[in-house]
């Protein structure tokens, strides 16, 4: 594999350094351009908030550059219930230790295998913990939900998040953004692209941004979640001959932050909620710190008979290290004549991914069109976590080490098709082949304890999953659909769990869903869904209680429940209400539940809201005048299988809105998040329920901003 790593990082450089030379461009052009008065478009409804796929014969949620400009949707957390049934529990870990979800399926914390899969420009982008959660220089986001794996080469059995960026056009374009605002948050970036010498061109970004903590910590006496990052992206576009295209490119990431914001919810004594979200007294500074870079090359070729696409990436995220106080407190007594009671956790960790997808999309002139394409992923990761805590009954302190290397190995075949029946009536539908390998090695010492023996394991999960719908053009305005499909997610290994937990089972999915696209007139379009799942072996993870094999209760793994249904509704609806403003909303319902988990039947599972809601108003005025008013709510919350009040988050709202004014290329706008100051946490995690340590991540505050542009 790194043979194949070092080479594919050889030909990107060569490629970079073989195009260097630009094109000259007209300065008068640029500059009469730049003089004139701004006039900002009319609004349209046509390929706004979803739109039809030939490829899916369905729909898809699409948020357009304007909205995820206004809507400030700079990180992965500010998807979170933007569209139907998408939900992002946020760690404050960039990523590490996200969950995300769609209709209630997704990953587990820290090692599952993805539900939702994110792409950018067709390149794959890691898995939830790796995944960039920096959004900048985005076009447009597409969210396709229910099982995508006939249609894309990773798979995915909750959904896909495809995002594109914005490309190079004929004449060079540069802007400079500078973003100021509460808790000393501050933002820089630069975005250029421009065509180039033969024929040639390339879009380069870079961002630095930073802002103290929101968390107070009383101990140390100082904000302990500050947040800085650095990132920047480079893509170069060519034709290698007549009928290939190449893009190349690289996007590099490091994010030096302070704690993760890890905060004690419940009294440690009485055991009930304490209201508190920002607010620590731990005595450890923790920290999260994370170097991630990607690279990749994509080649298309055109035939007489279609197009041949290949995308190879490799990406490389380091962990190094996530320093967490687990009591939330100070508990050195040792001063005193006492114990230090104080708990900690330090986690490194490593992965390294290369990909590579060959596709392949007929071009037919008749009634059937299809595409196709092979799939390969090797993964490698490496991690090293040490627990540091008191045995109480022996007045000592205990060092916990667990090494591990999980690898996993991916292929995977897909095939999908669409076939016009008649005017009115469309099939569609695919299949997919999946064989995945997954080997780990673990060591675990103890000082106090006898250490457990070194396990090395390995498991091979082979998987077929269909998928087929169809489409009825009722008349020109309405059109009805139906898809079900089969998604699967391997099994694997817990690296933090004891030899009897260690392992768990691949994961099935059976999601069905009957809908109605609806545009009556030219100023109103809508699609309103249902859907229904059934899960077999469905994977979350957990805390496992003291017992013989994990006599110090410090086991964390993923297990599976035997059966989970699910149903739920969806709608979003857009209307014109006059050429320059635009009105939409996205809902969606969603109830999933154990069916087959032992005690726990009925209960909600973990990490999936009971609905979400997006209302939003763009309106752009005369004279370069916009603004943005946009209210989005997410349902009530649970985090663990029990469904306990204390791992619980009641339903909130979160209230943004922007304003600004566009004029002879430059920008101002001035933003509000969160106006309302709406109290809530974006995910809670249990340290230890019978010791009243109970940690939640608080969502960030009301922020006041102002931003500026130029456009050159």
């Amino acid at each position: 594999m790194q043979k194949n790593l070092n080479a594919l990082t050889i030909f990107v450089i060569t490629c970079l350094l073989g195009h260097s030379s630009f094109a000259q461009e007209d300065a008068q052009a640029v500059a009469k351009e730049a003089e004139a008065p701004a006039e900002l478009p009319g609004l349209e409804i046509d390929g706004r908030v979803f739109a039809e796929s030939s490829a899916y014969a369905g729909t898809y949620s699409l948020i357009d550059s304007e909205a995820i400009e206004l809507s400030g949707i700079n990180d992965v957390e500010d998807l979170s219930g933007a569209v139907p049934g998408l939900h992002v529990t946020d760690t404050n870990g960039r990523s590490f230790g996200n969950v995300y979800t769609l209709r209630g399926i997704g990953n587990t914390p820290l090692f599952g295998t993805s539900g939702v899969v994110f792409y950018l420009d067709d390149v794959p982008q890691g898995d939830p913990s790796s995944i960039n959660p920096a959004l900048t220089d985005l076009n447009s986001i597409r969210v396709y939900r229910g099982p995508q794996g006939h249609l894309f080469g990773r798979n995915s059995s909750a959904g896909v998040v495809s995002m594109y960026s914005r490309k190079p056009g004929d004449a060079r374009e540069t802007q400079v953004d500078l973003t100021i605002g509460e808790y000393n948050t501050r933002e820089y970036s630069i975005f250029t692209a421009a065509p180039m010498e033969n024929g040639a061109s390339y879009s380069f970004s870079l961002v630095h941004s930073e802002r103290d903590g929101f968390v107070n910590n009383t101990t140390l006496g100082k904000h302990e979640d500050d947040r800085d990052h650095t990132g920047g992206r480079f893509n170069l576009y060519f034709k290698a001959n007549d009928v290939i295209d190449v893009n190349v490119g690289i996007a590099v990431d490091k994010f030096d932050d302070g704690a993760q914001g890890f905060i004690g919810i419940v009294h440690p004594v009485t055991g009930l909620r304490n209201n508190n979200y920002f607010t620590n007294a731990a005595n450890l500074a923790g920290s999260i710190k994370i170097n991630r870079d990607q690279e990749w090359i994509k080649l298309t070729r055109k035939f007489d008979s279609g197009t041949l696409t290949s995308v190879t990436s490799r990406l490389n995220w380091e962990l190094d290290p996530n320093v967490q106080d687990l009591d939330f407190m100070s508990l050195d007594f040792s001063a005193f004549g006492g114990m230090d009671h104080n708990m900690f956790s330090t986690i490194i960790q490593t992965q390294k991914t290369l990909t590579q997808e060959f596709r392949f999309e007929a071009d037919t002139e008749g009634p059937l069109s299809w595409k196709a394409g092979l799939f390969y992923l090797d993964g490698e990761v490496n991690g090293t976590g040490t627990r540091e805590f008191p045995i109480v009954f022996l007045s000592m302190r205990e060092t916990q080490t667990t090494t591990h290397t999980i690898d996993e190995e991916n292929l995977g075949a897909f095939a999908s098709f669409e076939y016009a029946y008649n005017e009115r009536t469309n099939l569609f539908g695919g299949l997919r082949w999946d064989r995945t390998e997954k080997t780990m090695n673990r060591s675990k010492t103890n000082i106090l304890i006898a250490s457990p023996a070194d396990i090395s394991l390995d498991k091979t999960d082979t998987q077929v999953t269909p998928s087929i719908g169809l489409t009825y053009d009722l008349n020109e305005n309405t059109k009805w659909f139906a898809k079900s499909a089969i998604g699967h997610k391997p099994g694997g290994y817990s690296a933090y769990s004891d030899a009897t937990t260690i392992s768990y089972e691949d994961e099935k999915t059976w999601t069905t869903e009957i809908g109605v696209t609806l545009q009556p007139n030219d100023t109103l379009r809508m699609v309103l869904t249902a859907f229904w799942s059934e899960i077999e072996d469905y994977q979350f993870e957990k805390t496992f209680p003291l017992s013989l094999t994990n006599p110090l209760g410090t086991d964390y793994g993923i297990v599976n429940a035997e059966e989970v249904k699910g149903k739920g509704f969806e709608a979003e609806v857009v209307m014109q209400a006059s050429e320059n403003l635009i009105l939409s909303g996205a809902f969606g319902l969603n109830d999933m539940t154990f069916e087959d988990h032992g005690a726990y039947n009925d209960n909600r599972v973990p990490f999936a809201p009971r609905y979400t809601l997006n209302l939003a108003a763009q309106y752009n005025a005369p004279g370069g005048y916009f603004g943005r008013m946009e209210s989005r709510s997410v349902g009530d919350t649970y985090y663990d299988e029990e469904n306990s009040t204390v791992m619980h988050q009641e339903n909130y709202n979160v209230f943004n809105a922007s304003i600004g004014m566009e004029r002879n290329g430059f920008t101002i706008q001035v933003f509000g998040h969160n106006l309302g100051d709406e109290r809530y946490y974006s995910n809670i995690a249990a340290i230890s329920k019978s010791g009243n340590l109970i940690g939640g991540m608080a969502g960030s505050p009301r922020i006041f901003g102002i931003s500026l542009s130029k456009k050159f």
